[in-house]
């Protein structure tokens, strides 16, 4: 596996595994109801769906893109409620090794550094702060002992420092996450959204850096799913393990999980990083594009400004409806272009192959237009508010995916 390969994998990992640390359950209780009326009920109820042990319902609380973020949530989800599983079995079959890891997971808990809620989350991960500007790529020792501080202390961090989370709202449909006080997650912070009369955590995503790496198409949050799989798999492998007494000790454990994830995982992000390096080309051929289409807008200005008019406004050229159609279905176009790697300049195109360009790939999407006739509101408007109206149609009439079993 190349080596760049291996260090993403450990960095997933030791993410996977903190968000463990983060959201981890206790033992499962009757299920319950929860509010999302207000911000701080929102907060409320994940607190106290970590101590009920209703885990894998944190999704509920959590604010989605789209179904394919809803479906990596949910798996992930059920990898910590294995985790949780294999935090039982293992303090059953080795009491005095695992009390020395929950020893040493309060003794981090104290230790100064930790005392923001990102330290009190990475508590016991051997320095590894994903938050940090400049930190530095994690090693199998920091796989190893993110994996011993979530199986030590699963949601120590919750009991210590539930009353020092509070919400303050920003806007009527907008609040904060706070930690004694301050943004529960330093500059970025920590977002709530309101929708459909329901509070939502809605993680940073969007956030440098987070925004640079994570999924934005199926295939991305596919590839995610299935290395969140992986690793579930491999917790519950362990599980059956301990449990049947296949492994000798806490250390063996630890480099036993190791094992199991770190190649298939690693296997993963090489292709999610081919995905990436297509996102990226994309990105930049749809900001050609996009300079493209300014300058051919900027040329349809001028004509019609060299046209005698009547009033004392010159029309519009282009409808700022005509711009959101080609943005709405160039990227998809741009991107089958890169997956084929063939050639694709936008800078070089005249203003009639532009025109040519764009009025095929509208054509292809269901919307004619002719480029070399008026373009002005009064005369596409319409014809786009209807191919509009069909596209979410289509789009609310898509079946849903069958249901796992």
């Amino acid at each position: 596996m190349p080596i760049h390969a291996r260090s993403t994998a450990r960095t997933l990992i030791v993410l996977l595994l903190a968000l463990g640390a983060l959201f981890a359950p206790a033992c499962s209780r009757r299920a319950a109801r929860y509010s999302q009326a207000t911000p701080d009920d929102t907060i409320q109820s994940a607190v106290a769906m970590i101590k009920n042990g209703d885990t894998e319902r944190l999704t509920d609380l959590m604010y989605a893109d789209g179904p394919e973020m809803r479906s990596v949530l949910k798996r992930l989800g059920k990898l910590l409620a294995s985790m949780q599983r294999l935090s039982v079995s293992t303090a059953r079959r080795f009491p005095a090794e695992f009390q020395e890891l929950q020893d040493q997971a309060a003794k981090a808990a104290e230790d100064p550094k930790n005392k923001s809620l990102v330290g009190q989350i990475f508590v016991g991960m051997n320095g590894f702060d994903p938050s940090a500007s400049k930190s530095r790529q994690p090693n199998a020792d920091d796989v190893r002992n993110a994996f011993s501080a979530v199986l030590a202390d699963p949601y120590g961090w919750l009991e210590r420092n539930a009353a020092r989370l509070t919400t303050v709202k920003t806007a009527d449909d907008a609040a904060s996450v706070m930690f004694d006080g301050e943004p529960a997650i330093p500059v970025v912070g920590l977002p709530m959204r309101l929708e459909n009369g329901k509070w939502y955590i809605a993680l940073p995503l969007n956030m440098p850096p987070m925004n640079q790496v994570m999924p934005r198409t199926r295939q991305q949050w596919s590839i995610l799913g299935s290395t969140i799989r992986c690793i579930d798999n491999a917790v519950i492998d362990l599980t059956s393990d301990v449990d049947k007494g296949n492994v000798r000790d806490l250390k063996n454990l630890t480099d036993t999980f190791q094992d199991k994830v770190l190649f298939p995982v690693g296997i993963a992000f090489v292709a999610y990083m081919k995905e990436l390096d297509v996102r990226g080309r994309t990105d930049r051929r749809v900001g050609g594009f996009k300079a493209r289409m300014r300058s051919w807008v900027d040329a349809r200005r001028k004509a019609a400004a060299a046209e005698p008019v009547e009033g004392d406004k010159p029309p519009i050229a282009v409808s700022p409806r005509l711009i959101d159609a080609l943005l709405i279905v160039a990227p998809d176009r741009i991107e089958q272009i890169v997956r084929q790697n063939q050639p694709f300049s936008p800078d070089k195109l005249t203003d009639a192959d532009f025109e040519e360009l764009a009025g095929a790939w509208l054509a292809d999407s269901g919307l004619r237009v002719r480029f070399d006739a008026d373009l002005s509101p009064q005369s596409v408007d319409a014809p786009i508010g209807a191919w509009q109206v069909e596209r979410k149609k289509k789009a609310d009439a898509k079946p849903a995916p069958p249901k796992k079993k």
